[in-house]
């Protein structure tokens, strides 16, 4: 399930920087998730990939092997500033902030991400761009209750 709601726009009717007006965009997201994996015999036994994948709460088991359904709460925004388009200076010199704010039902709890961009092009046919993020990759239900199971037979070990 998923409820989501955003505003974007930009502030030309209050003022405009030389390159253009700010824009911006805000919202607000929640998320409920439920998850169950019911493989079939041969995955079960390892005979796809030597991989003996374990079922992960199947339809209608009501046991421990089902967790509380994830939920997840949302903020974001972002804005654009254009200082500059068409210019002595250079075609374009924009920088853009973005940041979110979401909160995990789980141990992951309260996580931040953000970024910062700065675009600048002094001609027509270069550009530059620098960039400075954060995110988060919070742990899916069947990460944090899946049983063991076992890796790639190769050695490859996966870096989830």
């Amino acid at each position: 399930f998923v409820a989501s709601a955003f505003v974007s726009g930009d502030l030309s009717q209050l003022f405009e920087l030389p390159g253009g007006p700010i824009s911006f965009a805000i919202g607000a997201e929640y998320r409920e998730e439920k998850a169950n994996v019911d493989f079939d015999e041969l995955t079960s036994s390892g005979g796809t990939f030597l991989n003996a994948l374990q079922d992960f709460c199947p339809p209608g088991d009501t046991t421990d092997l089902c967790p509380d359904k994830l939920t997840v709460k949302e903020l974001y925004g972002e804005l654009q500033f254009p200082f500059f388009e068409n210019s002595a200076l250079g075609r374009e010199l924009v920088l853009t902030l973005a940041g979110c704010v979401s909160d995990y039902n789980n141990s992951t709890g309260t996580v931040y991400a953000y970024n910062i961009q700065g675009v600048y092009a002094p001609i027509d046919d270069v550009r530059f761009r620098v960039a400075y993020a954060t995110s988060v990759r919070a742990p899916t239900q069947g990460d944090l209750f899946s049983p063991l199971g076992e890796n790639f037979a190769n050695g490859l070990a996966d870096p989830c």
